[in-house]
């Protein structure tokens, strides 16, 4: 049901502490935590004795040890020491999972550790560019991450989602373009002369029509970003409007629920503290309308057993492209 061979986000960096916190990623439960000297370490989060949360025990120093019978692991996960005994059994250990600190996130790899390469981190522009500010939050939501993946390479909803900010009737109305090289999905919409939504009027200090980009980018097994723009109508210069990236990882926790970290980056009115209030609390909203339209879907979806196929429309292409890119993934990992 999931790719193994990939990097997830595990957590937000700051977010992982000397006290060991328990995370769910594709049904496989996992303990992280820093060691006294800042390392971060992720662990399977079953005590090797009695399957006990290694996250309901504590940090000393460079280990862990278990809160029920006091089994103490390195940051490897082998057990090194036990109460009572002088001797550790050599099969007494934990699975141990490589992870990368980057972009504010812990990135996590469930699969073969040889396979594990840090340039296989997804793209993220905007979050490592000099003169882009961004901020990140994250939300549990109860589907299945599919769902989102979908929900974010079809932007045709903001129209109906959206109404009172990124949607208006331009979205839903201009064909894409869909394309897929390789392993990545790429979907563009560009409305030409059009009245920007709301959220880009107010962002842009202007009513007047716009050029209005989408150009949306599909990574697997779980990450889309999208650059979203409006500039002045003929403007072939990126930056002469209203320009960010949305960052998305979708991340699986089971196959209903699905942890969301969320980056959305920007470069222009940087210095306007009062916009920045605005901003951050606008997209805010947005993001807990996609939420509650995706929870809502994936309870349409299991109490549905009427055997009837889903109908697909040309706004598909891009998610039926991404969802042949995951299934074929899938199926060479099986």
């Amino acid at each position: 049901m999931f790719i193994p061979n990939g990097w997830y986000v595990a957590a937000v960096s700051n977010e992982v502490t000397s006290t060991p916190r328990r995370q769910i990623i594709c049904d496989v439960p996992v303990v992280l935590f820093r060691t006294a000297s800042g390392k971060p370490v992720a662990l399977s989060d079953r005590c090797i004795h009695r399957k006990m949360p290694l996250s309901k025990g504590r940090v000393k120093g460079e280990h862990i040890q278990c809160g029920y019978h006091g089994f103490v692991y390195d940051c490897t996960g082998k057990c090194v020491a036990i109460p009572g005994q002088n001797t550790v059994p050599r099969r007494a250990a934990v699975s141990n999972y490589p992870l990368v600190e980057k972009f504010g996130w812990l990135w996590l790899w469930l699969g073969a550790k040889k396979d594990a390469h840090a340039d296989l981190l997804p793209k993220t522009p905007g979050l490592d560019q000099e003169g882009w500010v961004p901020f990140r939050d994250h939300l549990h939501v109860k589907a299945n991450y599919q769902l989102l993946v979908d929900n974010l390479i079809d932007l045709s909803h903001e129209t109906y989602v959206h109404t009172s900010s990124i949607g208006n009737a331009s979205v839903a109305e201009t064909p894409i373009e869909a394309r897929r090289n390789g392993n990545e999905v790429f979907v563009n919409r560009v409305m030409r002369n059009i009245p920007p939504p709301p959220f880009f009027a107010k962002a842009g200090k202007s009513d007047a029509n716009v050029d209005r980009y989408q150009l949306v980018h599909f990574q697997p097994p779980c990450y889309v970003h999208v650059e979203a723009r409006t500039v002045p109508p003929g403007s072939e210069d990126p930056d002469s409007g209203v320009r960010f990236f949305v960052l998305d990882a979708l991340v699986p926790e089971t196959a209903t629920t699905t942890n969301y970290y969320w980056a959305v980056s920007r470069n222009f009115r940087l210095e306007d503290q009062m916009f920045g209030e605005w901003w951050h609390d606008a997209v805010n909203r947005i993001f807990q309308e996609d939420r509650e339209i995706l929870e809502a879907q994936q309870m349409s979806i299991e109490s549905d057993h009427s055997g009837i196929r889903p109908v697909d429309a040309a706004i598909d292409g891009g998610t039926i492209l991404a969802r042949q890119v995951n299934d074929e993934l899938l199926a060479s990992e099986g």
